[in-house]
């Protein structure tokens, strides 16, 4: 009989926290890779007034109700700049304000990584737009995935899990639990 070894690996502490409340099991943090390609010379240095904003185009109705609020701090929405939008250019901004469309976010890390100041929403915030679709991929029983919320009540925790709610609950069911889900978000 052979002694296999197998590696489990996940790419956000979200994803390492959910399959050890379910399995029990710990896995190797992956580093996750944003498709930026930094070389030397790419760094922080702002030259243009402009706060660059990113948000998922799925929330026009919260971008159009940001764009009023945030001219005033000289916010541009990257979606209405026109020309490419390449590393040496980004990192020519004062800041950027990010508003993710899931708890890991490659982009978060990559403008992180940059050392551009990033300014992201509060949890409350993001409750307030989840009902836009924010975060709808946040469970494995969110509507992208599973359409019965009934199957939550036959997914056990292991036993040697600490967190004291399910990952699965949705907002509308428990607000306590999904906002103690939430400070595992890359955000």
């Amino acid at each position: 009989m052979h002694n296999l070894t197998h590696i489990i690996g996940a790419k956000s502490r979200y994803d390492q926290e959910y399959l050890r409340h379910y399995t029990g099991l710990d896995s190797l943090p992956l580093y996750i890779f944003d498709g930026f390609y930094p070389d030397d010379n790419t760094h922080y240095e702002p030259q243009k007034d402009e706060i660059l904003v990113f948000a998922n185009l799925v929330h026009k109705n919260v971008v159009d109700s940001l764009e009023t609020e945030l001219t005033r701090f000289n916010a541009k929405f990257i979606h209405k700049l026109s020309g490419g939008h390449q590393l040496s250019d980004l990192v020519k901004h004062q800041a950027i304000v990010y508003i993710p469309y899931a708890v890991m976010s490659c982009m978060s890390t990559g403008f992180y990584s940059l050392g551009i100041p990033l300014f992201v929403p509060t949890l409350k915030f993001m409750r307030a737009i989840q009902a836009t679709g924010f975060t709808a991929d946040r469970s494995s029983l969110s509507g992208h995935y599973c359409k019965n919320i009934t199957f939550e009540s036959r997914l056990k925790p292991h036993p040697s899990s600490t967190h004291p709610y399910s990952p699965n609950i949705q907002t509308e069911y428990d607000n306590e639990a999904e906002y103690y889900w939430w400070q595992y978000a890359d955000l």
